[in-house]
């Protein structure tokens, strides 16, 4: 069930709002945390350790079609609430720490939670579907045109310096390696010629070049744009 929903401190009416595309799952999420004292809101996890959970009712405002008008009318809330409320950020969106940076112990905590987490074949499914939708409907890759300074340079190479080979001892399989050749047959750069919307290109490499981006982005805007490869003859 898609909506808006918020958990109240009944006496003072002081709440905490949010919007979920699963809103039984969310609230089932948020008892769990704050029982063991794990919430990510400070404000409200101080309060429910204060106050007791019996003095807080978990309630569904308003249900909804799409995730979209769920977070809608949650900034909606955020804004006209009577009471006060616990939510840190009174922003409905996830952009409220864009550019506030991280310390290096938060930053460190977040490196050992991910450190050797290996997401499963569905999870990855997922993710990757989740990305195309968002290229595919305008969304814009932050690194598009960016480049790396030199000391970042160094440092990315003197990690991977580090890791060595990731790939050996590895045997791929026979179904994998039939993917591999189908996927290079007619598909290299310099066979082909990319026109853009302002000029054509002889090779995904040059396209790249001109537009100052890597080869795989350069791909992505091609999907994204629509423009097309050429058969050279």
């Amino acid at each position: 069930m898609i909506g808006v929903y918020a958990i109240v401190h009944a006496p003072t009416n002081k709440a905490y709002v949010g919007s979920s595309k699963n809103i039984s799952k969310r609230l089932a999420c948020h008892v769990s945390f704050l029982r063991l004292g794990k919430h990510h809101c400070a404000h409200l996890q101080n309060a429910y350790r204060l106050y007791g959970g019996s003095a807080f009712a978990f309630k569904v405002l308003t249900t909804c079609d799409t995730r979209e008008e769920a977070q809608e009318l949650e900034q909606a809330m955020l804004d006209i609430w009577h009471g006060d409320l616990y939510n840190a950020s009174k922003r409905a969106d996830h952009l409220h720490r864009l550019g506030r940076p991280m310390s290096e112990e938060v930053k460190a905590k977040i490196g050992a939670k991910n450190s050797g987490v290996v997401r499963s074949i569905e999870q990855r499914k997922k993710i990757s579907q989740s990305l195309k939708h968002r290229y595919a409907t305008g969304m814009v890759s932050p690194q598009l045109g960016k480049k790396h300074t030199e000391e970042t340079k160094a440092k990315i190479k003197a990690k991977r310096a580090l890791q060595g080979a990731t790939n050996i001892g590895y045997v791929a399989s026979e179904q994998t390696r039939k993917k591999q050749s189908m996927a290079k047959i007619g598909n290299r750069c310099h066979a082909k010629t990319v026109c853009t919307d302002i000029a054509c290109f002889f090779g995904v490499d040059t396209a790249a070049k001109y537009y100052k981006v890597s080869t795989p982005t350069l791909r992505k805007m091609m999907a994204r744009n629509g423009w097309e490869f050429y058969e050279n003859f």
